[in-house]
């Protein structure tokens, strides 16, 4: 029963890990993007919302890596010959690993659509 449970676990884990990944990646590429703009951009209003959302991408994207690194930490507390002791701390931290995924992506999900709807429509050159 416990080999079953480190494998379920092990592939949920590794799922999550290539969810954090691409979400990162995500991240990135807007706090690339972003940088680029607010170095070429002369507007000091457009630059404020710019800078808003550099900052909130970056922070979402520390977050999401302190998150990889949790589940990295949770995966080698894994083991085949866990004691019932361990097996219950492992179902109670993957319960809060399960809850800390489902927060990330919304999270990520609330941030990409409050950007696009401020800074595509709010900041587009015909509104600016």
């Amino acid at each position: 029963m416990i080999n079953k449970m480190h494998m379920g676990i092990s592939h949920e884990t590794k799922t999550w890990i290539r969810m954090l990944h691409f979400l990162r990646a995500e991240n990135n590429m807007r706090i690339t993007s972003l940088n680029t703009i607010i170095l070429s951009s002369s507007n000091g209003h457009k630059m404020e919302k710019l800078e808003y959302f550099l900052e909130l991408f970056i922070h979402q994207f520390n977050m999401l890596k302190l998150l990889e690194i949790e589940i990295h930490y949770f995966n080698q507390s894994i083991h085949p010959k866990m004691n019932d002791q361990e097996i219950e701390h492992v179902t109670s931290e993957e319960k809060k690993l399960r809850f800390g995924m489902k927060n990330a992506v919304k999270a990520f999900h609330q941030l990409h659509e409050h950007f696009q709807s401020v800074f595509l429509n709010k900041l587009s050159p015909e509104r600016a």
